[in-house]
């Protein structure tokens, strides 16, 4: 049986959204933070969404639609790190494609709905969770659609609210005793307490499964957390329970070929230049100093490494940004098979800042997710890579982990 579209369940999911409205017909908001948020005409939304949810059960497995449902929210997120830092728009993206702070707000909500109206499945293995978001950050909306998540697929979920201290957190283990933990950290100032709990959790040699997540970790800070901690750690993205489901050529695709067919959309980003990608053995991947052990330790969590070239020299601040959507989204398309790809960037850190441009000190950027280090950071040597690999360097290239 073919799932539908997630491009077509991501739009019938917003157009269900109802929002209460002014006499004038405008959207009503309310101020969160920084943020001006739409209030959700709850009755009305719930009622659309009863509606959707009875029509894919109709003809789907509750696993099947639960997937669908994640890989839309999945998708969603990745087109508001394209177009949008939180509090800045980038650029030439089309108006289709724009998700704000907003759309994200609303959407979750729905899908929070979503699965509220499916009954909960009966798991193997059911599991005992205690999610919550780290102090000092006060909400968290993606915490809490995970809790209907995990609920729906039959676990039990103890959520500890927000503001939640380190010594809270071994409180509730000693209550509940649960297989894992869920820790949202929405601010970087929730870094400091994440770190003192994991400092505990090694101290007393508490095996508990730790998933980390939210705006302030990033795939950079969650690898570094595992090699410095010996507690079971999981990146928000590696631990939502539900299997990769990719297209059936796109394993054969990646795997069998020393060279990687890029989709179409992501050759487009760049139509004035040529762009290759290369998988390659970790043999050829060369560190600059043979005594960083540091690097191999790093190294040693994947499994292969993707080149990635271009002959896209940006000539402009419009170019470069759209180079790094490019260098992005490759990424992304490696992860829809692989568990997890991590890019090192260009000679420029995201879609909205250039090297000259970005005056945020390292931990203060309002969005790390987009932030990628250069492979010198760890004594990568990416030129002698290349020469390693007989792969030639078309202007701009870079490396993609993959494990």
């Amino acid at each position: 049986m073919i799932k539908p579209s997630i491009s077509e369940t991501t739009t019938s999911i917003r157009a269900a959204i109802s929002f209460k409205k002014d006499i004038h017909g405008r959207i009503l908001q309310f101020k969160q933070r920084s943020y001006n948020l739409p209030i959700i005409d709850e009755k009305e939304t719930k009622r659309n969404i009863s509606a959707l949810i009875k029509s894919l059960r109709a003809e789907y497995t509750v696993r099947d639609i639960s997937i669908l449902l994640m890989e839309c929210l999945d998708e969603t997120k990745f087109q508001y790190t394209l177009s949008h830092n939180g509090f800045r728009l980038a650029k030439n993206i089309p108006k289709g494609k724009r998700v704000v702070v907003a759309d994200i707000f609303a959407f979750s909500q729905a899908l929070t709905y979503c699965f509220s109206f499916l009954p909960p499945e009966t798991p193997v293995k059911p599991r005992t969770i205690v999610s919550g978001v780290m102090a000092p950050a006060g909400q968290d909306l993606g915490s809490m659609l995970l809790k209907q998540l995990w609920q729906t697929q039959g676990h039990t979920v103890f959520d500890l609210g927000s503001k939640i201290k380190p010594q809270a957190w071994l409180d509730a283990i000693e209550k509940y005793q649960p297989n894992f933990l869920s820790i949202s950290c929405m601010l970087n100032a929730c870094i400091a307490n994440l770190r003192e709990l994991l400092g505990l959790l090694s101290a007393k040699n508490v095996r508990t499964q730790v998933c980390v997540g939210g705006m302030a970790i990033n795939k950079l800070m969650a690898l570094q957390l595992i090699q410095e901690y010996p507690v079971p750690l999981f990146y928000g993205t590696d631990f939502t329970g539900l299997p990769k489901s990719a297209k059936p050529d796109l394993k054969d695709q990646i795997r069998g070929k020393n060279r990687i067919n890029l989709p179409e959309d992501i050759i487009a980003l760049s139509p004035q230049g040529n762009i290759y990608c290369y998988r390659i053995p970790f043999s050829e991947v060369n560190i600059a100093d043979s005594n960083r052990q540091d690097s191999r330790e790093f190294l040693s969590i994947f499994n292969s490494a993707v080149i990635v070239t271009t002959s896209n020299q940006p000539a402009t601040k419009r170019d470069a940004k759209i180079t790094v959507r490019q260098l992005l989204k490759i990424e992304k398309f490696l992860e829809e098979v692989e568990p997890f790809a991590f890019a090192f960037h260009y000679p420029f850190p995201c879609p909205f800042c250039l090297q000259a441009d970005c005056k945020k000190n390292e931990g203060t950027c309002m969005n790390p997710a987009y932030m990628r280090p250069l492979p010198k950071n760890f004594h990568i040597n990416l030129l002698k890579t290349m020469e390693n690999a007989k792969i030639k360097d078309l202007g701009l290239s870079t490396l993609i982990l993959v494990k």
